[in-house]
């Protein structure tokens, strides 16, 4: 029975692929702040256009996109100055 759960949730994940995003933006008293963001989902639903990555070399970026997994994460962290902007879009082209 568990084994034939396994194969119906896998097969709803590929069928119906998403990612989960979540922001955390963390303010210290000094008016920095950290922005922390993780993806979690599908490769390919990843790299679309719909929420573009966090990509320049600002960022501390941790993935495990060159692994072979069914499930991908994809994290940046980033410190700002106190009033330093966050960007309005991670989208670079």
């Amino acid at each position: 029975m568990f084994k034939f759960n396994k194969i119906i949730y896998v097969s709803l994940i590929i069928l119906f692929s998403c990612v989960e995003h979540k922001y955390v933006i963390h303010v210290s008293p000094d008016g920095s702040y950290s922005f922390y963001y993780n993806a979690h989902g599908d490769e390919s639903d990843l790299f679309n256009d719909d929420v573009p990555l966090p990509l320049s070399s600002e960022w501390k970026i941790n993935s495990n996109l060159n692994e072979e997994v069914e499930i991908y994460d994809y994290t940046a962290v980033r410190k700002f100055n106190p009033n330093q902007r966050v960007p309005s879009s991670f989208f670079i082209g």
